[in-house]
């Protein structure tokens, strides 16, 4: 248990709380790979190609290929210029990132979260 879950006076005293235990690591690559699906759906809108994002961005090709596929995570400067490169915005690809993370996490209570649309579809009436 780290010392930051013993201090917490919440955890301690409510035993309903669940913590989420991820794997060092495994969050970061996680949303590596969120940021990269959300990336490349803004490339193809625009239709360039990855070379030509590469090329506008002063990037390697290889790089803007690792960073859609997850494998590399853009430090700040480089994610505003890939931004930059496919006119999106970076709040809303951050935001696009940030929802499906969250979508995609279980809550407190160890239930995932619903999105829009995923209400259970009326019963039928039945008829006597």
């Amino acid at each position: 248990m780290s010392a930051s879950v013993r201090r917490d006076p919440a955890v301690r005293q409510n035993p309903g709380i669940k913590r989420i235990r991820r794997v060092p690591g495994q969050e970061a690559r996680e949303f590596a790979k969120a940021f990269g699906r959300h990336f490349r759906i803004a490339r193809l809108k625009t239709g360039l190609s990855q070379e030509t994002v590469a090329l506008a961005g002063d990037f390697d090709r290889t790089y803007i290929s690792l960073i859609e596929r997850g494998q590399r995570e853009p430090r700040l400067s480089f994610f505003i210029r890939l931004c930059e490169t496919v006119n999106a915005s970076p709040v809303d690809l951050l935001a696009a990132v940030l929802i499906e993370r969250a979508r995609a996490l279980p809550t407190a209570r160890g239930v995932r979260s619903a999105g829009p649309g995923s209400e259970k579809p009326s019963e039928p009436s039945k008829r006597s």
